[in-house]
């Protein structure tokens, strides 16, 4: 088995359960990882303030990826952000308002605001990291899907109901090789999720793991399975490393 010093996790559906909380024997896994001189990051489609209620101070990543790989917390202390041109936000939002979504949200600064109503007039903004919406209607929520990614930008499909827009290049695995130090391999890396946006990151890594709940595309695309999110993912998969 292939040598990893580095595990990514996902959080949503991943390192935390279905009531967003991590498990304590996740916790403790995670502790003893990096006190054996191993790298723990997150990669996730949440901002920092996002990140920060998750992990609530149980321990502290190495690195982080956040938004999709829109801003990054790189090992050597810097961080790195990547924003949506204003004109691709205008075209992003209307595409997104020619269906019947829940609500829209813009990420910038990182600070995410949603917003139930949106004009055209608030759009001609810089410095957008990212854009979600959250549709309802998984018909329609697959023909957006199709539209969004005939534009020059990177969009992915997040959870059951959610679509996310970043700026074209940017994805969890541009992100964590922006997070690594130069002389880090790939290889070295294991990465876990369970959702379309950890598809790259988890095909392209030395070992790709998915938890149980994962999408089947996601558990296709994996070398390891370990248990689903409920059951302490994490734990599981940093025994198979340590194994």
């Amino acid at each position: 088995m292939k040598k990893i010093k580095i595990i990514c996790s996902d959080l949503d559906g991943t390192l935390l359960n279905d009531d967003k909380k991590l498990s304590n024997k996740n916790i403790q896994a995670i502790k003893e990882w990096q006190s054996d001189g191993n790298y723990f990051g997150v990669t996730t489609g949440r901002s920092e303030q996002g990140i920060e209620w998750a992990l609530d101070k149980n321990f502290q990543p190495d690195f982080s990826v956040c938004l999709n790989g829109a801003r990054v917390h790189k090992f050597a202390g810097s961080i790195s952000t990547h924003t949506i041109p204003s004109i691709d936000v205008v075209r992003v939002i209307k595409i997104m308002k020619s269906f019947s979504i829940a609500r829209i949200s813009l990420t910038k600064m990182r600070v995410s605001h949603w917003h139930s109503h949106l004009s055209l007039n608030e759009l001609n903004q810089t410095g957008i990291e990212k854009i979600s919406v959250q549709i309802k209607d998984n018909k329609q929520l697959k023909e957006m899907l199709k539209l969004l990614k005939k534009l020059p930008l990177t969009t992915t499909w997040s959870d059951v109901d959610y679509i996310e827009v970043s700026a074209s290049g940017v994805s969890k695995l541009s992100g964590l090789k922006e997070a690594l130090l130069t002389e880090t391999s790939l290889n070295q890396v294991a990465a876990i999720g369970d959702y379309e946006n950890d598809l790259e990151i988890v095909s392209n890594v030395g070992i790709g793991f998915a938890v149980d709940n994962a999408l089947s595309e996601l558990k296709e695309a994996a070398q390891v399975i370990v248990n689903d999110n409920n059951n302490d993912a994490i734990a599981d998969m940093i025994s198979y490393l340590k194994n």
